[in-house]
């Protein structure tokens, strides 16, 4: 009888531990799960940035790629090309979880990188000018970059990894031979957006153009004609202080 008991109880103990055990799994299930919200706020975040993520992921000068992403965010976002050191951090630190400085700012200075992309730093009133004088030749030699959100996954209540797709079109001329083949094909209906695309594309390689209009004609049923598919980019944000911010990049 004594046994059998002892048997029993192992039994009931067996099956309290399992029940507990799926308990916790769908918990974490539950609090792992991504909400229309938080996928709202992401790609919200993500499409302010992304344009500009190619600062970071593909600038080898570690010590400015920060100040570049800032300076090309806000050149392209505001009528303007000479920013004050604080409308740089504020940048920076808006959406990076790097606690950036203007102390850091300023003994970064202006690097070879930043130097050859036109960027100079007066240190009389702490402002950054980005003289962006591309010839024809400079916009054609440039390869554009373009990412594209491809997955959302939940770390945990205050993490998310993003992984992006990264097409590289190394010659912006391909491009526009390709529109132009695709308007010889297309039907009268068609015909004026395609128009309007090739429009796009020639006039930013006549430099009075915007490379984020022709990112738009770059997408997944098009890159293996005019470039490569290249590894995809992770991107972990974390919450901070109530804020979406980049953790990491790799």
């Amino acid at each position: 009888m004594k046994d059998l008991w002892k048997n029993k109880y192992v039994i009931i103990s067996a099956i309290v531990l399992i029940i507990v055990l799926l308990l916790c799994l769908f918990m974490f299930k539950k609090n792992n799960k991504l909400t229309n919200l938080e996928k709202v706020k992401i790609e919200e975040v993500s499409n302010e940035i992304i344009e500009y993520l190619d600062e970071i992921t593909d600038n080898e000068d570690e010590s400015s790629k920060y100040i570049s992403f800032a300076i090309e965010y806000l050149y392209d976002n505001y009528s303007k090309e000479s920013f004050s050191i604080d409308e740089v951090l504020k940048v920076i630190n808006k959406y990076f979880d790097n606690d950036y400085t203007v102390k850091k700012i300023i003994d970064t200075g202006i690097t070879p990188y930043l130097a050859d992309k036109g960027v100079v730093f007066d240190r009389s009133n702490d402002t950054f000018t980005y003289n962006k004088k591309e010839t024809r030749l400079d916009i054609a030699s440039q390869p554009i970059v373009k990412y594209e959100l491809k997955e959302i996954k939940k770390i945990s209540n205050d993490k998310f990894k993003v992984i992006y797709n990264k097409y590289v079109v190394r010659d912006p001329y391909k491009l526009l031979n390709y529109y132009n083949d695709f308007s010889i094909s297309s039907s009268k209906a068609e015909y004026k957006d395609i128009s309007d695309q090739i429009a796009i594309i020639s006039n930013y390689l006549k430099g009075s153009g915007d490379v984020k209009e022709v990112k738009k004609l770059i997408n997944k049923d098009n890159i293996s004609k005019i470039g490569e598919i290249k590894d995809d980019v992770e991107v972990v944000y974390t919450i901070v202080d109530e804020k979406l911010k980049i953790e990491k990049i790799k």
